[in-house]
């Protein structure tokens, strides 16, 4: 009986099997780069099928422990594969390719702050940005305030205590106000909202296929409304701590339509800033490699600042 029963393939493996073929094809798509179908097989389809695998798995296991003989050759290729399919399923390990990687903005986009801020993530490597391997924040921006090496004074238990709390945020390019949501609770410190992604936010449409969000704002605090119009350096409300945000912190990025998730991220380039003391005409702040760290590029607005003071820019003042 055992020796016949080794060449019967239970129906678990022959569904590790399809599903680990699908996993694949599913990476398959990804990398060709398709645009929307690739956005949302890797946003939708991939996160879908690798949570398939811990049911498979639990299934497997049951099988192996009930039904000897324990070993065989089909379950260890079964397990191998759901272990395979599991881990590019459930871990963002790579960013994902988008058919948008050569775009770049007709405009200028400036920093949405005023002064040295601490870009926590940013540019295009994953280890120095977490948002990579998210499609529609592909190239997005974390920012923050760090003095004396430290983001927040006293024990950091309030929001009040971090030092980037309540910072005017300014629009960082032209554009018209699609979104503005304003009624977001922040969060306490190490909690994040499980129904708002965004939190209080505005998004600006920019071109027909370019929208700039700039997030995790603190309740009742924006200036804009749906509808207007706005010019880099308006004020548009103040650092919070609002949406899927640990602590306060502005964050920032661009993508080719308004819908989130199924979105690709654009390529957002500043221009005129400091980065580390070396003034940048174009760039990319590279975020840290420890968030808590905050070691990141030290960006500021001083240069700019001083150019718009001295009318080699023009731009409205910042209130």
């Amino acid at each position: 009986m055992a020796r016949e029963s080794d060449n019967v393939i239970e129906g678990w493996v022959k569904l590790a099997i399809a599903l680990g073929v699908g996993m694949a094809l599913a990476w398959v798509v990804v990398f060709l780069r398709l645009g929307t179908p690739s956005v949302w097989v890797h946003a939708m389809l991939i996160p879908t099928l690798g949570a398939a695998t811990f049911a498979l798995m639990v299934a497997g296991l049951m099988f192996t422990l009930f039904r000897p003989p324990a070993f065989r050759r089909s379950r260890a290729v079964a397990f191998a594969v759901l272990l395979t399919a599991g881990v590019v399923g459930n871990i963002p390990i790579v960013a994902p390719p988008l058919a948008t990687a050569d775009w770049e903005s007709d405009v200028p986009h400036y920093l949405p702050f005023q002064g040295e801020w601490v870009t926590l993530a940013g540019g295009p490597d994953s280890a120095r940005n977490y948002q990579a391997t998210t499609a529609a924040l592909r190239w997005g921006y974390d920012f923050t305030v760090v003095r004396n090496d430290a983001k927040f004074a006293l024990d950091g238990h309030r929001n009040e205590d971090w030092f980037c709390w309540g910072e005017p945020v300014y629009a960082p390019v032209a554009g018209r106000v699609v979104v503005a949501v304003d009624g977001v609770v922040d969060n306490r410190l190490g909690e994040i909202d499980p129904e708002s992604v965004f939190g209080n936010h505005v998004a600006l449409q920019v071109a027909p296929d370019e929208y700039v969000f700039i997030a995790n704002l603190q309740r009742e605090s924006l200036t804009v409304r749906a509808g207007d119009e706005v010019t880099p350096d308006v004020l548009i409300g103040r650092c919070g701590n609002s949406g899927r945000s640990i602590e306060p912190h502005v964050h920032v990025h661009a993508q080719d339509r308004l819908g989130f998730p199924i979105a690709q991220g654009l390529p957002l380039v500043f221009s005129r800033y400091e980065a580390d003391g070396v003034v940048v005409e174009r760039g990319m702040p590279l975020g840290s490699e420890d968030w808590d760290a905050a070691d990141g590029q030290r960006v500021s607005t001083t240069v700019r600042d001083h150019a718009i003071k001295d009318g080699v820019e023009t731009a409205p003042d910042r209130k």
